[in-house]
């Protein structure tokens, strides 16, 4: 077959092709060619050919594929190391208060304040 052939055949295939695609909902494809007395291994012959057109036409599209850039590496200086906070020592607690399923130690520099609050919060939450 010539390529004038192909190309005439190719755009009444496209038309048939579409028709098909458009059936009423619930008929199948294969109901609607024998209706339309189209051979069902035409048909699929010519919908590859038609997809394989339409694929070779958006690759031509496409940008040509670009090679993967270079990779470049930068050397990081890391900055300048902050010595930290000396860890103050473990203090042994002066009291400690246990309340059901909760221990409260305390030093003496606890304020009534916050022990008053602590004692309620463990209390309710036990």
């Amino acid at each position: 077959m010539d390529e004038i052939t192909h190309k005439v055949r190719l755009e009444s295939w496209k038309k048939i092709c579409t028709e098909c695609s458009s059936r009423p909902e619930g008929m199948t494809a294969r109901q609607w060619l024998k209706e339309n007395s189209i051979p069902e291994k035409q048909y699929y012959y010519w919908q590859r050919q038609i997809r394989h057109e339409a694929y070779e036409q958006m690759k031509q599209s496409l940008p040509a594929e670009q090679k993967p850039a270079e990779v470049t590496f930068a050397e990081i200086t890391p900055p300048a190391v902050i010595p930290a906070e000396p860890i103050p020592e473990k203090r042994v607690p002066e009291a400690v208060i246990r309340i059901g399923c909760a221990e409260i130690e305390i030093s003496s520099s606890t304020s009534d304040k916050l022990l008053s609050k602590l004692i309620k919060a463990v209390h309710h939450a036990c």
